[in-house]
């Protein structure tokens, strides 16, 4: 087997979460694929037509060609078509490969005006090894431009929201959140009570305008010097974030992977209890959230109980039907 075959057994054996861009990007072999892509492309190819390697290797590997240029990539997606018809890749693989998550560059949905990029589109609409989920996808979200702009959005947003600072803003601004949470610590009795938390002014602050704080949030949630009672409040004051970015928040929250965070923390960020948000349940059939919702299926670290809330009510719409049914009845708001 060839070298970058090895290359790619080795990166395996490092990474603890695939969609997780720090363990991919913690891989300084992954690192050295991705920002070489092209040079890659041939081997790429030979590796990912092979019985046998892994679907976790094969995902690596097409996370790894997401560095290509437009013409290249849309090579590459024609060749991961052709595979995925032929057999050669499943479906999971060929959709990490071509529709990839908001984290990651996304060249169809973004440049799906362009002659090559829609004939492309059309022909995954004809194939019939392609998943009917994405391909209502494309009809309903990329070739209406949907996509570009929920992705653009999310481009504007992460670029704001890191705005460029010097080390020395970046560590006050650390600095006056971590002391905002300590005091929010101090003043409340229990820290996941709805009614405690919104009568704290520093609260109402982070929850009414979440975005500001997302870079902070994120390192605290990371930060094994920081306990559950303060993480809980970190990720109770991003529940008011808007849709398309707290999606990103949810991604981020497979921390969990990685042993960052613990199953209460994760519970609490992504299924709150509705007075808190219902945004996941409310959008389940939307393309990314479905993709997330499968993630955490997918997940070993996920607990049973949830997987089958997951199956039975939330996939299903029950769920979505009941918090509707509450709204209705004016039980939430």
């Amino acid at each position: 087997m060839s070298n970058f075959g090895e290359i790619i057994r080795k990166i395996d054996k490092q990474i603890v979460k695939l969609i997780v861009l720090d363990d991919l990007f913690g891989s300084p072999k992954f690192r050295g694929i991705y920002e070489n892509s092209a040079s890659y492309l041939s081997e790429a190819l030979a590796v990912l037509r092979s019985p046998e390697f892994t679907d976790h290797q094969k995902v690596i590997i097409v996370r790894s060609m997401q560095g290509l240029d437009l013409p290249r990539f849309l090579l590459f997606a024609n060749k991961m078509l052709r595979l995925l018809e032929s057999g050669l890749i499943s479906q999971r693989v060929f959709e990490l490969a071509v529709f990839t998550p908001p984290e990651w560059d996304n060249k169809l949905a973004e440049n799906y005006d362009l002659p090559d990029v829609t004939r492309f589109l059309h022909r995954i609409l004809k194939s019939e090894q392609v998943d009917a989920g994405e391909k209502k996808y494309i009809r309903e979200r990329i070739l209406t431009g949907k996509a570009r702009l929920y992705f653009l959005g999310i481009r504007y947003w992460k670029e704001t929201g890191m705005k460029s600072r010097s080390k020395e803003e970046s560590a006050q601004a650390m600095s006056d959140f971590v002391a905002r949470i300590e005091k929010i610590e101090a003043r409340s009795a229990d820290p996941t009570w709805m009614g405690g938390l919104f009568g704290d002014p520093e609260f109402q602050e982070i929850h009414a305008h979440p975005a500001d704080y997302t870079n902070e949030a994120s390192r605290v949630l990371k930060g094994p010097g920081f306990t559950d009672r303060q993480k809980m409040i970190v990720v109770l004051s991003l529940q008011g974030i808007e849709m398309p970015w707290f999606l990103l928040i949810a991604e981020h929250m497979l921390l969990l992977e990685a042993g960052l965070v613990s199953y209460d923390i994760f519970e609490l960020a992504v299924f709150p209890s509705y007075d808190w948000n219902t945004k996941l349940i409310e959008n389940y059939e939307e393309h990314d959230v479905a993709r997330f919702l499968r993630s955490v299926l997918e997940s070993e670290k996920v607990g049973d109980r949830r997987k089958e809330i997951i199956r039975r009510e939330i996939l299903t719409g029950k769920a979505k039907s009941h918090v509707l049914d509450m709204r209705n009845a004016g039980l939430l708001r």
